[in-house]
């Protein structure tokens, strides 16, 4: 009867290990893959289909052939951005032909703050994402200025800086 209930013992004892091991096992694993998605640079959030309406009214939209990033009154084909999740907290807009948009990092004129698509992403595809509420966003480039639509105060020039 002892021996009996040493066995019964053990075998608590050892599935109660088990189950702490196991539990153990799964925090691991969840660590192991934040950890990864880290250094790869992944996020663990799918990307998703968007358009951006700036405060004039007129839609952010890629050019095929130019590379400009301009506004447009109607949304298109060319309105639609894929919005990614990077592991950083940061989002990158990937474009309908699979180019990055991306700002510049310092300017000296107003042309030189004018935004671009680019093939590879790079320090200035990466933006700070500010949810504002209202369906309101903006975001921040690499150089800390945030992106705006232009408008010299006599009428619409149709760029995006």
């Amino acid at each position: 009867m002892k021996r009996k209930n040493l066995v019964i013992k053990i075998l608590v004892l050892l599935t109660g290990i088990l189950t702490v091991t196991s539990c153990q096992m799964v925090v691991s694993k969840a660590e192991l893959e934040e950890s990864l998605a880290k250094d790869l640079g992944i996020s663990t959030l799918p990307p998703e289909k968007i358009a951006l309406l700036s405060y004039h009214g007129r839609y952010l939209s890629a050019r095929d052939e130019s590379g400009i990033i301009n506004q447009e009154l109607e949304l298109n084909e060319l309105g639609w951005f894929t919005l990614e999740h990077l592991s950083d907290g940061k989002v990158a807009l990937k474009t309908h032909g699979d180019q990055y948009l991306t700002a510049p990092d310092s300017g000296a004129s107003r042309q030189d703050w004018m935004l671009r698509q680019e093939p590879e992403l790079g320090d200035c595809g990466q933006f700070d994402l500010f949810i504002l509420g209202n369906g309101k966003v903006a975001l921040r480039a690499c150089s800390g200025h945030f992106l705006t639509a232009g408008d010299n105060g006599l009428g619409w020039e149709g760029e995006l800086a």
